[in-house]
């Protein structure tokens, strides 16, 4: 009987069902798929690159040490880890245009790419999301090739875009690639599609991408869509650069046009830069109140990235007191040395001193000693105090 219990403890401890950690398959990609196909799960790659910091706090935050995501995860998916600069993820990069980190694939169990989600979120119900709402998929295909079919013949132009074992990426010029396309029959083949998607749809063929834009997505489903945010963030890009309302106002047309469902999610998030970047301060306030009426209960962390702008570039008291109160009415939440800190700084620059050197302290006391540099704090705090010196009735 003891030898029986000690068996089924080992078995019980030793399935992945019942780790802390999501249990990555090893092998190759091939036996990844006949594990998927056997046991009738989805698959998940977690895509990634070993200088990806986002990547590493998503494998420590969600991969290790989390068991309701580990049993989530592991009761309902193969999951493998691809490193998209090195054999066997090379290709697995290149095969499904993985450009940015980290990004997360997922297969349904017949080894066909259903869904792809970009980005990390510390937000454990958001990250996992797409998990749940890949196995609502019941599709056999979703984009028009075959994902078992990792190399459709690309050619030296787009293989030399990645980086591989040791060997340095290689971006041709838009005019080699506007070349290659010209010459091609087919400008929707996977070939060239992928061509176009990696390399972020030369300018002669934008308004021809956009012009298809129904055939591509049918074709292409969510990736189309990718494409339309691409074009349209590099003309938010060029507006920043050239204080160019008139083409950020093409970049809004455009996603409102093609892609309305996602619209309103990146012109949100668009005007808050394209304010900054033009000093209309009011106009920018305006923007992060919009986005925390949609969710108020958003992350201190990420507020305070929104906040310290207007510390150190914004010189109206309106839109400082604004900034103040965003994240005065989270106080409870701030946490982090970044954030109290940004709140520290902007209180004294509403000349509320008091507050400000209480809070100045209170940023050094949460700043670790063997990752954390407080001496911008430090030296605030002096300012803060010499303030106070020559104000002595300042409060």
């Amino acid at each position: 009987m003891k030898i029986l219990l000690f068996t089924l403890f080992i078995v019980w401890f030793s399935h992945p069902v019942f780790s802390q950690n999501v249990y990555f398959t090893p092998g190759t990609w091939e036996e990844v798929l006949q594990k998927a196909k056997v046991e009738n799960k989805y698959i998940m790659v977690d895509a990634f690159t070993d200088w990806c910091g986002p990547c590493k706090r998503m494998d420590a935050e969600m991969f290790q040490n989390n068991v309701a995501v580990a049993d989530f995860v592991n009761a309902n998916f193969v999951s493998f880890k691809a490193d998209c600069e090195k054999t066997p993820g090379v290709a697995i990069a290149m095969k499904f245009k993985v450009i940015s980190y980290p990004t997360l694939l997922f297969f349904n169990p017949q080894g066909q790419l259903i869904f792809r989600s970009l980005g990390y979120t510390a937000d454990q119900q958001v990250f996992l999301e797409p998990f749940r709402n890949v196995l609502t998929i019941k599709d056999q295909k979703v984009f028009g090739y075959d994902s078992k079919v990792l190399d459709p013949g690309f050619p030296a132009i787009y293989t030399d875009a990645f980086k591989k074992d040791g060997v340095g990426a290689k971006r041709h010029t838009a005019d080699e690639v506007v070349q290659y396309l010209d010459a091609q029959k087919d400008k929707f083949s996977e070939v060239n599609w992928a061509l176009l998607y990696v390399y972020s749809f030369p300018l002669k063929y934008e308004q021809f991408f956009l012009d298809n834009f129904a055939k591509y997505k049918s074709h292409y489903q969510s990736e189309a869509s990718d494409g339309v945010k691409r074009i349209a963030a590099r003309h938010v890009n060029a507006s920043m650069k050239n204080k160019d309302e008139k083409e950020f106002d093409l970049a809004v047309a455009m996603v409102q046009q093609y892609i309305p469902e996602q619209a309103d999610e990146l012109i949100i998030g668009w005007k808050i830069n394209f304010y900054k970047s033009n000093g209309q301060w009011q106009k920018y306030a305006d923007a992060i109140d919009v986005e925390l009426k949609k969710d108020p209960n958003v992350d201190v962390d990420y507020l305070n990235q929104f906040c310290w702008p207007i510390y150190e570039h914004c010189d109206d008291p309106a839109v400082v007191n604004r900034a103040i109160e965003w994240l005065g009415s989270r106080s409870s939440k701030m946490k982090g040395y970044e954030v109290i800190d940004t709140y520290a700084a902007l209180l004294y620059k509403a000349n509320r001193l008091d507050e400000a050197e209480t809070y100045a302290l209170k940023a050094i006391a949460a700043c670790p000693p063997t990752d954390c540099d407080p001496t911008g704090t430090n030296e605030l705090l002096v300012k803060i105090r010499a303030a106070k010196t020559k104000s002595p009735g300042n409060n």
